[in-house]
């Protein structure tokens, strides 16, 4: 998955999604939705 990650890190556009979902992922983890 680093290669994944590091192409989104490359794209502008995809860094602001990227983050949107990570936010989003740790929203949930933190409801108790564990879903890796």
């Amino acid at each position: 998955g680093s290669v994944r990650r590091a192409r989104w890190r490359r794209t502008p556009g995809s860094l602001a999604r990227a983050r949107d979902r990570s936010a989003q992922l740790s929203r949930d983890c933190r409801g108790g939705g564990h879903r890796r």
